[in-house]
């Protein structure tokens, strides 16, 4: 990956959890190119692991979980970012690194801790 992708996508990344009002916990690049099967036209995928304010898991009320952003003209090719809110990966009865290494990559755009 070209850093001035690597740039776009980071701010990219910025924008969208500036917008939901999230906090990124951790965002790594998945799908072909993260696997080394990536074509010329492939596009660029993230998993973003995210928290929400405190209000959010306090509420009643359940809120979305997850979401998908898709941009395609970001960059040369589509790109879009898969989000999860920490308490729905923990929530599975699955190791938490599984997400984590089903999009094995070595690729970390971002990655932080709560405040």
């Amino acid at each position: 990956m070209q850093n001035n992708d690597t740039d776009q996508i980071i701010q990219a990344i910025q924008q969208v959890c500036q917008m939901r009002q999230i906090t990124c916990l951790h965002a790594i690049e998945s799908g072909s190119r993260a696997w080394g099967f990536a074509s010329p036209d492939s596009d660029y995928d993230v998993r973003l692991l995210y928290c929400q304010p405190s209000d959010w898991y306090l509420s009643l009320f359940e809120g979305k979980d997850t979401f998908e952003f898709i941009q395609n003209d970001l960059l040369s090719v589509p790109f879009d970012i898969g989000g999860w809110d920490i308490k729905k990966l923990y929530s599975y009865s699955i190791n938490p690194m599984q997400w984590y290494l089903n999009g094995y990559t070595h690729l970390l755009f971002m990655s932080s801790r709560p405040t």
